[in-house]
């Protein structure tokens, strides 16, 4: 069973911004798409586990930053 997590589409793309990255260079860091990270940060789709680690692993932060805070 695949569970896929809301990601904070604005954070995710603040901190990559913060980073100097595009998400072309994003994507070649982290083997995500680009047209994934582009749905990612216009919340156009949820993100699997396996991918959210991936992306906070290539912006330095913990996989929990990049999460939607549950209300």
């Amino acid at each position: 069973m695949n569970r896929f997590w809301q990601i904070d589409s604005e954070r995710l793309r603040r901190i990559r911004k913060e980073r100097l990255l595009t998400q072309v260079e994003l994507s070649k860091m982290t083997g995500v798409a680009q047209d994934s990270i582009s749905s990612l940060e216009t919340g156009k789709r949820e993100a699997h586990p396996g991918t959210i680690k991936k992306l906070a692993e290539a912006l330095g932060v913990e996989p929990r930053k990049l999460l939607k805070e549950q209300e």
